[in-house]
């Protein structure tokens, strides 16, 4: 298992180890938590999991993520943008800067 930070304050985290839950939880896979100061006191994430029951699980399995900024890209995306190919496309990097196609960002 990787050692990370674990996600206590998070709306949504990605599964990073689901070795003791492998039906429950599906690695790399985005879940949704509900908050629960006592599981986070005890270092445990109150996960919505593939039941679609929630149930406590431990923080170290998950890394916190923002949404946002994993699908920015995308959403950056103007509605001009609808019916252009990708090629037509302003490149944009990770920061929202558009940047000339075939430069490495």
């Amino acid at each position: 298992m990787t050692t990370s930070t674990p996600a206590i304050r998070s709306k949504y985290v990605v599964c990073i180890d689901n070795d003791d839950y492998p039906v429950s939880l599906e690695l790399h896979k985005i879940y949704r938590t509900l908050p629960d100061a006592d599981a986070a006191d005890s270092g445990d994430l109150r996960v919505i999991d593939e039941s679609g029951e929630d149930y406590l699980y431990p923080a170290t399995g998950f890394v916190a993520i923002n949404p946002l900024s994993v699908s920015g890209r995308r959403c950056r995306a103007g509605p001009e943008d609808r019916h252009r190919t990708m090629e037509e496309r302003p490149n944009i990097d990770a920061s929202g800067a558009e940047v000339p196609r075939g430069v490495e960002s």
